[in-house]
């Protein structure tokens, strides 16, 4: 395995998932194998990324076919920091309170608090958890060789 991959999330990973305000982007497969990417709210938990979202969703009906998913996050700005996995999605199965336990948590990253229980019942439609499971991570900085180690 290359020193960049890695199944678990370092410390470098952990800093800019926790980052509040990005956006992450989660790319699942089409029923005709073609890739698909959304932007999306998310949050690290422990070892796992959670995803706000609607079960109607187009990305989450690919993923409740085809599991296998891919996730990326970056900073928009230098030295561009990014974090890219691939992993294992599915719907979280927790009660209702659960999940807007979630949800809140997941909001915090994006809203103030005073706005986030507002935000939240403008969407009622929308209370759904992905969860992602990592198997593999890539973390790395602005232009770094990703295949360094294997360069004569």
């Amino acid at each position: 395995m290359s020193r960049y991959i890695r199944r678990v999330l370092d410390v470098r990973a952990r800093e800019l998932l926790d980052r509040p305000g990005l956006l992450g982007v989660v790319c699942t497969s089409r029923a005709d194998g073609s890739p698909q990417a959304n932007p999306v709210w998310f949050r690290r938990d422990g070892a796992t990324i959670r995803i706000w979202t609607d079960e109607a969703r187009r990305w989450v009906s690919n993923l409740q076919r085809t599991p296998r998913v891919a996730f990326s996050v970056h900073e928009n700005s230098s030295p561009w920091a990014s974090v890219s996995l691939r992993g294992q999605a599915g719907i979280d199965g927790s009660g209702p309170r659960d999940v807007l336990d979630e949800i809140r948590r997941i909001s915090a990253r994006y809203l103030p608090d005073n706005d986030i229980d507002a935000y939240i019942g403008a969407w009622p439609q929308t209370r759904s958890i992905v969860t992602i499971v990592p198997s593999a991570v890539f973390a790395a900085q602005a232009f770094e060789d990703p295949v360094a180690d294997r360069r004569g």
